[in-house]
């Protein structure tokens, strides 16, 4: 008689199941990458949408220095008083990320003094905390800008 056995069918199974059971963790781990990646692409977006917003008010930075950190709420404005008149736009973005930011804003003051006071490097720091845990429970994204005050 020709036949599988039970034996046979029971260990080929077995091989199946340790060969399969490490790519199911790899989906896993690929999905809280994703997830973090997918936060850290939205806080980016809120980022760069505050320091065009900032650009856009080049001439009121010229010759100022100041270093601003609050949090940003979700569909709300952004306040620097007194440094910057304007409020600012921000995106709606879901609650869980609890973003906090550190704006910058430094007089670029080259070696020649004819140019003094032509630009400022504003700089943009926002700290946010991903859905999923992936490292560090905080996470962070920097953008920097020289911008013309002419």
């Amino acid at each position: 008689m020709r036949g599988i056995s039970l034996i046979e069918i029971v260990v080929a199974v077995s091989i199946l199941v340790m060969a399969m059971v490490p790519l199911f963790g790899l989906m896993g781990s690929s999905h809280s990458q994703i997830s973090v990646s997918a936060d850290e692409v939205m806080v980016s977006q809120i980022a760069l949408e505050i320091l065009e917003q900032i650009e856009a008010e080049g001439a009121s930075l010229r010759g100022k220095t100041f270093t601003l950190k609050l949090p940003i709420v979700s569909t709300g404005k952004l306040s620097l008083k007194p440094n910057l008149v304007k409020e600012l736009n921000v995106s709606p973005f879901p609650d869980y990320l609890a973003l906090a930011c550190e704006i910058s804003v430094d007089s670029a003051q080259p070696k020649d003094a004819q140019y003094k006071d032509l630009a400022s490097l504003v700089t943009i720091k926002v700290e946010f905390t991903p859905k999923k845990k992936v490292g560090k429970s905080r996470k962070e994204v920097l953008f920097a800008s020289l911008v013309p005050t002419q």
